[in-house]
């Protein structure tokens, strides 16, 4: 899903939890948010950990939010 032109901040992760009863029970939309939010902090943290050196993980690993275009 991409952003389209007028919509507000966070209409993806709202669709995606509206998509079905199930979805909408699960909050499905907004776990997806928590958890690319999450990996994507993970992957910050590492790269700013000095004994971590191995990678740009942040570069390497970091997934768009439900927001952003995929590449």
């Amino acid at each position: 899903m991409t952003q389209k032109a007028g919509q507000p901040k966070g209409w993806n992760e709202d669709h995606l939890n509206r998509t079905s009863p199930g979805t909408a029970e699960a909050q499905l939309g907004t776990r997806l948010a928590n958890l690319i939010d999450a990996h994507n902090a993970l992957c910050a943290k590492l790269d700013a950990d000095g004994t971590v050196t191995d990678t740009d993980y942040a570069a390497a690993l970091a997934q768009p939010t439900l927001d952003e275009a995929v590449d």
